[in-house]
């Protein structure tokens, strides 16, 4: 047994629970097929079951493309299912604080 990371960049469809604010839980999910937050719930949630420790897993929305953050990008803590940043940003505002 070894250390191992899993790094998955994609684009396309939009997931769920936009409307959840920075610092609050996102929950379960809406568990639709195609939902790419559900799916990465998912996988985080079935290495854990097959007893995987998983120090951290992240969903960015929006990083840039080295994968840092931008001022509008949304983390959701897939561990905690804790989001930082927001969907719903006013002109001027950040994320990043």
């Amino acid at each position: 047994m070894g250390n191992f990371v899993i790094k998955v960049e994609a684009a396309g469809s939009h997931g769920c629970q936009r409307e959840v604010p920075s610092g609050q839980k996102v929950a379960a999910g809406c568990g639709a097929p195609g939902c790419p937050d559900c799916i990465a719930r998912l996988m985080v949630a079935l290495l854990k079951k097959w007893g995987t420790n998983v120090g951290s897993a992240t969903l960015t929305h929006w990083p840039n493309p080295d994968g840092t953050l931008k001022a509008d990008s949304v983390v959701d803590d897939l561990l905690t299912y804790e989001r930082k940043g927001s969907f719903n940003l006013k002109h001027g505002e950040s994320n990043l604080s």
